[in-house]
């Protein structure tokens, strides 16, 4: 059983990722691509200012990063 998630913006979420050595690669609309060259992992984020992100959709971006959800949440 995975550990309940707390809701979080997508702010916090590229804090995430940029910690994680990911990098914005590109926009298109209210998508953020982020990248990572010493793996090639590629994650989207829907990036909307201070609204939260749904719980499934948190799940595969920590999933395509290549963490797990307690890594995630170490920070």
């Amino acid at each position: 059983m995975s550990p309940r998630l707390p809701r979080i913006t997508a702010d916090r979420l590229i804090r995430f990722l940029k910690k994680k050595g990911f990098r914005l690669e590109r926009t298109r609309g209210s998508h953020r691509i982020y990248g990572r060259d010493s793996d090639g992992k590629q994650v989207v984020v829907s990036y909307h200012r201070g609204k939260i992100i749904p719980f499934g959709t948190l799940m595969r971006i920590i999933k395509g990063t290549g963490y797990s959800v307690d890594e995630f949440f170490e920070e």
